[in-house]
């Protein structure tokens, strides 16, 4: 990895328009509470979420069936017969940590929240029309690049300086985009052209923007900043073609930012910002500010 210190001012890229702030989506910790077992972990369903909570067995049960409608389109969607229990408490992670979707009641069903794993969701395809999901946007991190930096190279950052980006230098450019919950997962995106990032589709490897680990470098990631959110749907890799919501939402001049990657012994951690700039064959990041010291 090589670090540069007195670079010229970087290209600005081309402006992105804006877009409405993005419309949250949480689990309430009231409500019937009902879980199901899947390869990924764990399905949830809450049914009128900020309703009384079922008392009783009989209660759940009568508020289950209400929702056979929904149950029955998620087991032709997923291809399997879940097997619902009730619990009487929202389930650990229940509301942050994996995708939701909202069904709207009428006068036959009751409003209903689900949320999977995003693992699940990534090896399904899209839910077909009868299941009536909306998806919200999520808060979404987009990283261009995993990169093993040494202590050396840490202790030359510095705003002015750049480090270069080797991923970008030979195609393909692969990130990987992920909810701002996960640590670990994602869906690919080209970077061949930054400021128009598109989903590279199923094939394409998320992990391809990793480098190989070394216990003697520290793991860290290049991130773009995401302004506001992405669509559920993006995150779950099911748009094809030009990641729309992305390229509005990335800000303009390709801001960027440096973080330590998470560790069993450490949190992540911000170490510095600055925007992306053309470099050769390929791009640096170019920093204009320590987050905190990176020692």
């Amino acid at each position: 990895m090589r670090v540069h210190s007195g670079i010229a001012p970087p290209r600005p890229a081309p402006p992105q328009p804006t877009v409405p702030a993005p419309r949250g989506l949480r689990s309430n910790e009231t409500g019937s509470w009902f879980e199901a077992p899947c390869a990924f972990g764990s399905v949830r369903l809450c049914v009128e979420p900020g309703g009384e909570a079922a008392r009783h067995a009989a209660d759940a049960a009568l508020a289950l069936r209400r929702c056979e409608p929904l149950l029955a389109a998620l087991d032709d969607w997923i291809g399997v017969d879940l097997a619902w229990r009730w619990v009487a408490a929202p389930p650990p992670g229940a509301a942050g940590g994996v995708a939701t979707a909202r069904r709207r009641g009428d006068a036959q069903e009751p409003e209903c929240v689900v949320s999977w794993p995003w693992a699940m969701l990534r090896a399904l395809p899209a839910p077909p029309p009868a299941a009536r999901l909306e998806w919200p946007v999520v808060a979404a991190v987009l990283v261009l690049a995993r990169l093993q930096l040494g202590l050396d190279e840490l202790g030359l950052l510095e705003p002015g300086g750049a480090v270069l980006v080797p991923q970008s230098m030979l195609p393909p450019w692969h990130g990987t985009l992920r909810s701002a919950d996960e640590a670990v997962g994602g869906v690919a995106v080209d970077l061949s052209t930054p400021w128009r990032p598109r989903l590279a589709g199923k094939d394409a490897s998320a992990a391809a923007c990793a480098t190989p680990a070394d216990p003697q470098r520290t793991a860290c990631e290049l991130r773009l900043d995401l302004a506001l959110g992405v669509s559920a749907q993006r995150l779950a890799g099911w748009c094809d073609g030009d990641a729309g919501d992305i390229v509005h939402l990335a800000e303009s001049g390709l801001r960027a930012a440096l973080w330590r990657s998470a560790s069993p012994r450490q949190a992540e951690q911000g170490l510095a910002g600055g925007r992306m700039m053309p470099w050769g064959d390929g791009w640096a990041f170019a920093l204009e500010s320590l987050e905190t010291s990176p020692q």
